[in-house]
């Protein structure tokens, strides 16, 4: 993949890495993008600023994942796995094999409750994983729409409003996640996003190639017919960051929520969002702008 040469030191994002990771510092307009989006989201700029910010940066279509980024629906999708995993008539005494653990619970994130399970499955010698991990997954539109109703499912407020403006003003708009379509469409009524995106590419389109495949958001740019430079992505996990990178798009890796870890993935297409405190936006010599 090829790094961008251009280098201004007064660029460099500093909200915070991870891990100790280093800053990689952005080409020009992953900085401008970065400063935009800040600068909105700290009420320095109004909605009409950032849609002709975003236009002359040349963002013509934009992509947002689902769990995590729209919706605290993370949350949802682990009490259906830590159920799941004590669920005798699906497990039988298979339930006694298994103890989650927090580490089992940070490497669910950006996975699905049918992959994470069949693969926890078959490491502990449980027999017919595929079968009983799929058993489980599919008591989750129940299980959603009575957590939805009882408005135990936080929507993410900042995003889900962006979602909706970049709609209205004619921005091409499409949804990428890994959850099925029944939980796709339930999230999206739920919150007034029933059609807002166009196309939805859910776990049904993906078949085998699920995040950090390229192939989702490959797929989303080939039914928007827009090319990569011209696509933003919204997502919060690794391995939803790393399919959008590697399909050639800029990526926001947000931080919604204190328990989410702001992604160490470094790159100069990918622009950092901790959401959580007020996004200080740097300082970019006019000139520049």
């Amino acid at each position: 993949m090829r790094i961008m040469s251009i280098r201004f030191d007064r660029l460099a994002h500093n909200i915070g890495p991870c891990n100790g990771a280093k800053t990689v510092p952005k080409g020009l307009r992953e900085a401008n993008i970065e400063r935009t989006l800040a600068q909105h989201f700290n009420g320095h700029i109004d909605d009409n600023q950032l849609v002709l910010s975003l236009r002359n940066n040349n963002v013509k279509a934009v992509c947002f994942d689902m769990d995590g980024t729209l919706a605290n629906s993370e949350k949802i999708n682990w009490q259906i796995v830590e159920e799941g995993c004590k669920n005798r008539e699906i497990l039988g005494d298979d339930v006694d094999k298994i103890r989650l653990t927090p580490g089992d619970k940070e490497s669910y994130v950006g996975s699905t409750i049918v992959s994470f399970l069949t693969a926890l499955f078959l490491k502990l010698g449980i027999e017919d994983a595929a079968t009983k991990a799929a058993k489980i997954a599919a008591t989750k539109p129940g299980i959603l729409a009575g957590q939805l109703k009882a408005g135990n499912v936080q929507g993410f407020e900042k995003i889900i409003k962006l979602a909706k403006l970049l709609r209205s003003e004619g921005f091409k708009l499409a949804l990428v996640t890994s959850s099925n379509i029944d939980s796709v469409n339930l999230i999206l009524e739920h919150f007034g996003l029933g059609k807002c995106f166009a196309p939805i590419i859910a776990r049904e389109q993906m078949g085998n190639r699920l995040k950090p495949d390229s192939y989702p958001y490959e797929l989303a740019m080939k039914q928007l017919k827009v090319e990569p430079r011209h696509t933003l992505v919204f997502e919060d996990s690794n391995p939803g960051i790393e399919s959008a990178r590697d399909a050639g798009t800029v990526v926001v890796a947000l931080r919604n929520i204190e328990e989410q870890r702001l992604s160490s993935l470094r790159d100069d297409r990918i622009i950092p969002m901790d959401l959580t405190q007020r996004v200080i936006p740097y300082s970019i010599p006019k000139t520049l702008l």
